[in-house]
Parts: structure tokens; C-alpha cells; sequence
């Protein structure tokens, strides 16, 4: 546990202390803080004292025989005091939490990894903070304080995207630099928050306008073209047609086991959570979903249906190589099968809020700017994947 995990309320504010503590070393004595913090909860629930010690760099003789050693003596005691003071006025004078001025003195990587920690999200959004970071160090270094993020900190750090290379020596693309940067936007807006800085540095830089990239789709024959052919992996095959019938997104497949596959008064449905947004779904499956997950041999109740479904480059590779073999030209990705019953599932029912609900998004635009993405210059004439009658004349139990 670090600084920043401790919990701060009002009461143990005030119970903050900043004393001056000395250790003997050789013949010379070296000062330092004891921070007290309040107390927390160990592990067997007793309650403790939280402190922090933190070397203040100055030392002298301990035992003084001379002028030049009583005088040095007594400049680190003065000057030792004059931080004590300064410390204990910042932690008393803060009624929001820890001494601001103080934290901005510490570790930006500290604070940052600190608070994904404490922060619910998803795995693949996480990562995306996880990457930021390394970035953050190859841009910079691997230590920095929090008052050196200012700025010229965060416009340099946009043009080191700007300029970056991927693993293949493709430049990074305009949505990836707009994503990181905007992680590192947030991360500063916390430390606004927090009272840490008084203003997010990151605000005002000016990055190239993100080109966004056509989300494909696949049409029915495509579709099944892709179940016609062999995948090199088979467990990206299973998922991919899979997430085309039901829209579920690669990270929640990867989570799904078979006790969430049930049958309630004849309806067969998945009941999940989805990891994304934390929402609970009855999720009914049509034909076409139960045809395909009948495919795979059903283990126990805790056993993952996907087994060894993963995310990363080495993943999406196998599955453009899979549509090329499928003689499909279009840059699938994985969460192009989420595309496609989306966009199969509104021709049909063009029911936006019923669309919404299907997908798990939380807020109707959400869903208007994912459909906005998808009906570009595709045609209209293209069945729900409840009328995929070629697909229920195919023996593929």
C-alpha cells in the first residue's frame, strides 16, 4: 500500500502529525520525517498507525568537538525544523485529504499506478492505462514528480506519439495517440481533483485530427463463407461467429463459463455480468447461436466455454489470415462481430432503444454514435440474423 491508498477523512486530518526523527549511523546522526497517516486495518482487522519515513538529506556529527561541527549541527537542526514546520502547516491547512503540496513532490508514476489500483474498469481499459505508462517512461524516464507534469511535460509528450512507431515501424495511428493522450488527460484531471495541481496541465495541447477508421462489417454470405473455412486457431473461429450472432464482445466471451448457459421455460439464454460496463443481462440467444454453441462440447458448470481465448496482435493476425482464407478482403478485427449483429439486428428491428439494450450500452448516444459508424456505404437490403435461412439449412450441428 502506498501513499495515495491511504483513506483520508476529516478526523484524521487532524490527527496527522510530522515529527523529526534522528538514526545514528557511524558517528554522524541523519534526520528524517515520521509522517504520522491515521490508523488503518491490518489483516487479522486490528487497528495500526499508518506513517511514512522520508530522508531529508542532512546530517552532522554526533558528537561535536569542534566550531565547524557544532555549527553544522545546529544550521540542520534549523533547517530540519523549518521543514517539519512548513509539512505540518500544508497537512493542517488541508481539509480534502493529504498535504497537496507535499504529494506534488512525489512520484507522477506512483500516483498514477496508485489509482488504477483503487479505480474499477475493464481489462482491455486498464492495459490501455498500462500502456500509457510505458510510453509516459520511454518519453521521459522512469521517475518524475507530480509538479514536473506540466505543460510543456504534456505537449512533448503528444508530439513523441505524434512521431512514434508501432512493433512493425507503422506509425501510430491518430486514434491510438488520441486515446493515450486522453488517458493521460484524465489522469491529470485526478490530480486537479484531488487538489494535487491546481490546473490539468494536459488541457490546451493541440494533437492532429483523429481520422476514424470504417467499421466493417460482414454480410450474410460473407458470414458464411468464414464458417465454411478452417481457422488456424479453432477457439477464435468458435468465438468470431459466435460474437457475429449475439454481439458479445471478445472480453466478455473470454469470461463466459457454461453455468452461464441455461434454459428457462424452453428460452435458451446466457445470464452474465458484462465486464465492461458492470451490468447484470438475461441474454436470449437466437437459432443461429444455439446452432453454433452446440458445436462445442459442453464441460463443467466453471469451465470457460471459450477455452484459451485471449486478446492481443498475435490473435488479430490469425483472424485476418482466417478471412483472407475465407477469400474476405475486408481489415476484420475482432470486434467486428459485435459490428455485425449490430448492424444486422437495427436493419431488422429498427428499434434504437431495443438496440441499446441488446448491446449493453448505458446511454442511447452511445448506441446512436456505434450505428452512426456502422451505415456508411453499405447497402439495405441486408436480413437480421433471425431470417438467416441458409444458415438454419446448414448442417452444422
Amino acid at each position: 500500500m502506498t501513499l495515495y491508498d491511504t483513506i483520508v477523512s476529516e478526523n484524521s486530518v487532524r490527527k496527522m502529525r510530522v515529527k523529526l526523527r534522528k538514526q545514528l549511523k557511524g558517528s554522524r546522526v541523519y534526520l528524517f520525517t515520521d509522517i504520522f497517516l491515521g490508523y488503518t486495518m491490518n489483516k487479522d482487522g486490528k487497528k495500526v498507525p499508518k506513517r511514512q519515513r522520508k530522508a531529508l538529506g542532512i546530517s552532522y556529527e554526533d558528537n561535536p568537538k569542534n566550531i565547524f561541527h557544532r555549527k553544522e549541527k545546529k544550521e540542520a537542526l534549523r533547517l530540519a525544523e523549518q521543514i517539519i514546520l512548513k509539512r505540518e502547516t500544508e497537512f493542517q491547512s488541508n481539509k480534502a485529504g493529504l498535504g497537496k503540496s507535499y504529494l506534488a513532490e512525489t512520484n507522477f508514476f506512483e500516483f498514477f499506478e496508485s489509482h488504477l489500483d483503487r479505480t474499477k474498469m475493464s481489462l482491455n481499459n486498464r492495459k490501455g492505462y498500462e500502456n500509457v505508462i510505458s510510453k509516459l517512461k520511454e518519453y521521459r524516464g522512469t521517475y518524475i514528480l507530480i509538479n514536473q507534469v506540466d505543460y510543456d511535460y504534456c505537449r512533448g509528450f503528444g508530439q513523441f506519439l505524434v512521431n512514434g512507431v508501432k512493433k512493425d515501424g507503422q506509425p501510430l495511428s491518430s486514434s491510438t495517440i488520441d486515446s493515450y493522450f486522453k488517458k493521460l488527460t484524465i489522469i491529470c484531471k485526478e490530480l486537479v481533483q484531488q487538489g494535487i495541481l491546481k490546473k490539468n496541465p494536459a488541457l490546451g495541447v493541440k494533437l492532429p485530427k483523429v481520422k476514424h477508421k470504417r467499421k466493417e462489417v460482414l454480410s450474410k454470405e460473407e458470414i458464411i463463407k468464414a464458417m465454411d473455412t478452417e481457422c488456424r486457431t479453432k477457439v477464435i473461429k468458435d468465438f468470431f461467429i459466435f460474437s457475429c450472432f449475439t454481439g458479445l464482445d471478445n472480453e466478455t466471451c473470454m469470461e463466459l463459463r457454461w453455468k452461464n448457459y441455461v434454459i428457462e421455460d424452453g428460452i435458451h439464454k446466457l445470464i452474465f455480468t458484462r465486464s465492461k460496463t458492470n451490468h447484470s443481462y438475461g441474454f436470449p440467444l437466437s437459432k443461429e447461436a444455439i446452432n453454433w454453441l452446440s458445436r462445442l462440447e459442453r464441460k463443467a458448470d466453471d469451465d470457460k466455454i471459450f477455452i484459451g481465448l485471449t486478446t492481443g496482435g498475435h490473435k488479430n493476425n490469425l483472424l485476418l489470415l482466417w478471412m483472407k482464407d475465407a477469400g474476405i478482403s475486408k481489415h476484420i478485427t475482432p470486434h467486428c462481430g459485435r459490428h455485425t449483429f449490430c448492424y444486422h439486428f437495427y436493419k431488422k428491428t429498427k428499434e434504437l432503444f431495443t438496440v441499446m439494450n441488446v448491446m449493453g450500452h448505458k446511454d442511447v448516444s452511445t448506441t446512436q454514435r456505434y450505428l452512426r459508424g456502422l451505415f456508411n456505404d453499405y447497402g439495405d437490403n441486408f436480413d437480421a440474423m433471425s431470417d438467416f435461412e441458409s444458415i438454419n439449412s446448414m448442417n452444422i450441428l
